[in-house]
């Protein structure tokens, strides 16, 4: 077990839970909004440290589990941006449990962790413009629109494959926290 929040606990995904992850992803996601959506071959294919916790300054994903049900996931990436910035992703497994607060929890368990745990003061958050609900939690957890381009935060090398965001950059929504010690 990772952290638990009011109704939630975060736990570390295991390289067994890659095709549940990726099932919550596509299950209800418009793959006409996401540019870069992976598939199924992509996921599974993913670096192991994602997963088994080898490279935790590169990044994680982890569970959403609430009342003994897993929710969602929840994950943070560091190896395309510059030192002590950190990327979040978030989706859970379908609508049913959207507004219960779980994601609202999750991102605020994990702030504290890549704050506390790997030093982390800035946190990037991309989601598709047009995703009014999940905006307003993201904005409720304290982000706010990027006012510098995304080259201020990613490294140069990785600006191609990853500064368009998932929905390309007229429909990604660029989110930031700066967090405090």
């Amino acid at each position: 077990m990772f952290q638990s929040g009011q109704d939630i606990v975060l736990l570390h995904a295991q390289p067994e839970d890659r095709r549940k992850i990726y099932l919550w992803l596509c299950g209800w996601s418009d793959r006409e909004v996401y540019k870069e959506l992976p598939n199924l071959e992509e996921m599974m294919d993913e670096d192991d440290y994602f997963y088994d916790g080898s490279s935790p300054g590169k990044g994680m994903y982890f569970i959403i589990r609430a009342d003994q049900e897993e929710v969602g996931c929840i994950s943070y990436t560091c190896f395309h941006l510059k030192s002590g910035v950190a990327e979040f992703d978030i989706w859970l497994n379908d609508e049913s449990v959207c507004g219960k607060g779980y994601g609202y929890q999750a991102i605020m368990l994990l702030l504290d962790h890549v704050r506390n745990v790997l030093k982390i003061h800035t946190v990037l958050i991309r989601p598709y413009r047009k995703n009014h609900r999940a905006i307003h939690v993201y904005k409720k957890c304290g982000f706010v629109p990027m006012l510098l381009p995304i080259s201020a935060y990613m490294k140069e090398e990785f600006l191609e494959i990853y500064g368009a965001g998932d929905c390309g950059v007229e429909d990604t929504e660029n989110l930031i926290r700066t967090l405090s010690d």
